[in-house]
């Protein structure tokens, strides 16, 4: 190619706005061909070497945006030293699985590893590091993946995740996936899943928090005809559902001790007996699994089998709160708009500055899945500022806030009074050109109440749904349902 010789030329494709500058250092001729090829077309300019010695002379020449440096295993030493003193981002190509490769480059501060040949957009993976006056576009043309999701994002924290998913996506072994509710372990269970040799095959996702301990066991290990009254005929397990694929069995710390016995047997011999028999089923099913709670903990006060979370935690992926990596809050809020608009069909040009600055400042308890959910809602409506009312609201009543005002508010005073009979301001307004019924208001009246309660105790508990069901003592399938028709979903 024209480029190998050390030529630089540009190429914008069609509609982009993009004019970022790659030197790219291969002296692989195909590779390099290969890679150069697919800068162009997603609109970057590419001046491409074949020699590493010549990188500093054309680093003050070209002055590049970014460097993608190949590289094969043997080469850490060198290679760390180039990545050291290069002030612009790296990014390592290798067609090697080289897993002390990947680990010294990105301790010398690569900013990723790719292996060649690429599974993913150069786009997504160079946007994403650049800085946040670069808009993350990515090609919602297709219906977006769980991997896009883990690329709308900008932080080192969640580059070092995407990084761990590359690498056990391919093999069986079990992952342990942690973080509070709503930070997206759902999300990167698919993504290690999609990205398997498993990825055609079932993907079952069971909650362990949802189900009483007998309907669980009945649901992840199936039944025999007469196991128990209302067993009219043998029916399989989700662990037989999932046979060939992946299950997800989320919140695995509330599984009762009788049936972590029976997933530790899973996980060692690849079999287990249905309810109501002796008979072992075997089955190949990776299990990947996920909790939001401080599991050495649990097994510390014996709540948790200490050989079983040693069979779990082969793999620990942990996702931070949203409120520890707000730098993703804006690429997520683009992403959600494109893709809700694209979903909905709508067409809601995003955010002002003056949301996304309401948005930075905001704690997120229920961190990405609220984010989702609001942007979802703002798009749906196509009005930003029911979502601005509704932040404003919630870090009014924040325990936070409240404690400031509490110190620094003077003492209540009775209600503000209005009209001749001194009735406290109303709180409904009414439309008097239309029939009144008192039974409708009240009904909307319990609605709304119903759902700034349920607000206020999801956000408290960082939306552990589990515990905000023990604290307005209902069934957690009870507030799910309301969840959802509370709109808060």
């Amino acid at each position: 190619a024209g480029g190998a010789t050390g030529g630089c030329t540009g190429s914008v494709s069609e509609g982009t706005t993009m004019r970022k500058k790659i030197l790219l250092v291969d002296a692989h001729q195909q590779r390099g061909d290969v890679t150069e090829a697919l800068l162009r077309k997603d609109g970057f300019e590419v001046c491409r070497i074949e020699d590493r010695d010549e990188i500093p002379e054309r680093m003050a020449a070209e002055k590049p945006d970014a460097l993608i440096l190949a590289a094969k295993e043997g080469e850490e030493a060198s290679l760390c030293s180039v990545i050291e003193e290069t002030d612009r981002p790296v990014f390592v190509v290798s067609s090697d699985d080289a897993p002390k490769l990947v680990v010294q480059v990105i301790k010398a501060g690569a900013k990723d590893f790719l292996k060649f040949p690429f599974d993913r957009s150069l786009k997504e993976v160079l946007f994403a590091h650049f800085d946040d006056t670069c808009d993350l576009d990515l090609d919602l043309s297709e219906n977006p993946t769980h991997y896009d999701l883990l690329f709308a994002s900008r932080s080192e924290k969640l580059r070092s995740i995407r990084m761990i998913v590359d690498q056990v996506a391919g093999t069986d072994i079990t992952v342990l996936i942690r973080g509070e509710s709503g930070t997206g372990k759902g999300v990167a269970a698919r993504a290690i899943a999609n990205r398997s040799r498993r990825a055609k095959k079932p993907f079952i996702t069971v909650n362990c928090a949802a189900l009483p301990e007998v309907l669980l066991e009945s649901e992840l290990f199936g039944y025999e005809k007469g196991a128990f009254t209302g067993a009219q005929q043998r029916k399989p397990g989700k662990f037989e559902f999932a046979n060939g694929g992946t299950i997800f069995l989320d919140e695995i710390s509330e599984m009762s001790p009788s049936l972590q016995a029976k997933l530790l047997q899973v996980l060692q011999d690849g079999e287990f007996s249905r309810l109501g028999s002796n008979t072992e089923v075997k089955v190949d099913t990776r299990v990947i699994a996920a909790t939001n709670r401080d599991l050495e903990k649990a097994v510390a006060d014996g709540s948790f089998r200490e050989d079983l979370f040693y069979r779990l935690n082969v793999v620990s992926i942990f996702l931070p709160p949203l409120r520890e990596r707000k730098e993703d809050i804006k690429p997520l809020m683009r992403y959600f708009v494109q893709k809700y608009n694209r979903q909905y069909n709508r067409n809601f040009p995003g955010f002002s500055k003056e949301a996304e600055e309401l948005f930075l400042d905001y704690d997120w308890p229920g961190n990405v899945r609220e984010l989702e959910n609001m942007t979802k809602r703002a798009v749906v409506l196509q009005d930003e500022r029911v979502l601005q009312n509704e932040i404003l609201t919630r870090k009014l009543n924040s325990p936070s806030a409240t404690s400031t005002a509490a110190t620094q508010s003077p003492p209540p005073t009775a209600p503000e009074r209005e009209g001749v009979l001194g009735l406290p301001k109303p709180t409904i307004r009414l439309n008097f050109d239309e029939p009144i019924s008192l039974k409708e208001i009240a009904k909307e009246a319990a609605r709304n109440a119903e759902r700034e309660v349920i607000g206020q105790v999801l956000q408290k508990t960082r939306w552990n749904r589990k515990e905000a069901a023990r604290i307005l003592q209902i069934s957690y399938k009870a507030l799910l349902y309301k969840i959802r028709e509370c709109g808060l979903e």
